[in-house]
């Protein structure tokens, strides 16, 4: 990876973090997967602390989700999730064309 391709790469990566919580399961896969294509090589202990993280991460977003959908509050998120969701697609083939 160039410089430039890291620093979009994690962008978008944040980005992708910032929308989670609609489908937890498949986002923590998703944001796992991607860690693991940016950090090659990276020792397992480090790999299960940064899957801890996405875990927790992924947790609280779904909850503060499901409380929005339960106050009526959600809106256009959904929406919005699936855009960036297919982002994330993106990211992973990106990813893997680069690496």
């Amino acid at each position: 990876f160039t410089a430039e391709d890291l620093a979009a790469v994690m962008s978008d990566l944040q980005g992708l973090a910032a929308a989670v919580g609609s489908l937890p399961m498949i986002e923590g896969e998703l944001l796992d997967r991607i860690i693991r294509i940016i950090f090659p090589g990276i020792a397992d202990l480090k790999l299960k602390e940064m899957r801890s993280e996405i875990d927790d991460h992924v947790k609280g977003r779904s909850e503060d989700k499901e409380m929005a959908r339960e106050s009526g509050m959600l809106g256009n998120q959904v929406a919005l999730d699936q855009s960036e969701q297919k982002t994330a697609v993106a990211v992973v083939a990106a990813s893997q064309a680069t690496s």
